[in-house]
């Protein structure tokens, strides 16, 4: 019986958060969660507060010199782009955006896409052990 109820936990526990399952052996930054954090109203536009964490996942620190960002695209435009400072290991770093769109969109219209994008060091030497928590959708 013990067996089963430790399986089942396992089981469950590797279903919930495959972005974050086995560190990698080296750093490997996570955009963790972007939520819309409020939306207001300015005349015919709602301006929505949008933020957002990135973690340092992996094993190892980065180095001081690491140079990276959270590049902001809707479609293939990119909107904008925020700094990341490197990132001891377990540690996070918090980001925001403010975005605007017509007070008549449509629910669920709107799709932003967070995506890490590592300059220094090389892509490379960098980032290659899970890249499937580098990017992140919000849709409002």
């Amino acid at each position: 019986m013990f067996r089963i109820i430790t399986a089942a936990a396992a089981a469950c526990l590797a279903l919930t958060a495959p972005a974050f399952a086995a560190p990698c052996s080296g750093v490997d930054l996570a955009i963790g969660s972007v939520s819309v954090k409020s939306g207001t109203p300015s005349g015919n536009l709602n301006r929505y507060e949008i933020t957002g964490i990135v973690t340092n996942v992996g094993s190892s620190s980065q180095a001081a010199n690491a140079l990276q960002s959270v590049d902001i695209y809707q479609g293939n435009d990119r909107l904008d782009s925020r700094s990341v400072p490197p990132l001891l290991v377990g540690k996070s770093y918090p980001f925001s955006y403010s975005f605007t769109r017509a007070m008549d969109a449509g629910q669920n219209t709107t799709h932003l896409r967070f995506q890490l994008n590592v300059k220094q060091p090389a892509m490379a030497d960098s980032q290659t052990c899970n890249m499937a928590n580098d990017s992140f959708t919000v849709t409002f």
